[in-house]
């Protein structure tokens, strides 16, 4: 419209700077879960008045936090990139493509 603006590329950078940003606290997230996870272990390995089946569910915690944490970064990712793909499309095409979708 001439005003110089292009709102869908301002869209589109300001998702990339918040991929960033999210990207560095799971960054920062997880080496503090890590490093909390290395502390345990170590002080479950010193402590033998700790039951081994208590030790097992702690490391089989830690395990499952690790897999969840993964599995939400790359939910994230994947939706950050349609975001991004989507803020790249040009004015028309998402309309065009419902259409499409609607007469299938």
């Amino acid at each position: 419209m001439g005003t110089g603006i292009n709102k869908r590329q301002m869209t589109k950078d300001l998702v990339i700077f918040q991929k960033a940003a999210f990207d560095n606290a799971c960054y920062a997230l997880s080496l503090w879960q890590d490093q909390t996870a290395r502390l345990v272990r170590c002080f479950l390995e010193k402590a033998p008045w700790f039951a081994e089946d208590g030790k097992e569910i702690i490391a089989e915690w830690v395990m499952r936090y690790k897999q969840n944490r993964g599995a939400f970064k790359a939910y994230a990712d994947a939706n950050y990139r349609k975001a991004i793909a989507y803020c790249g499309e040009p004015e028309g095409a998402a309309k065009q493509e419902n259409k499409n979708e609607n007469r299938a």
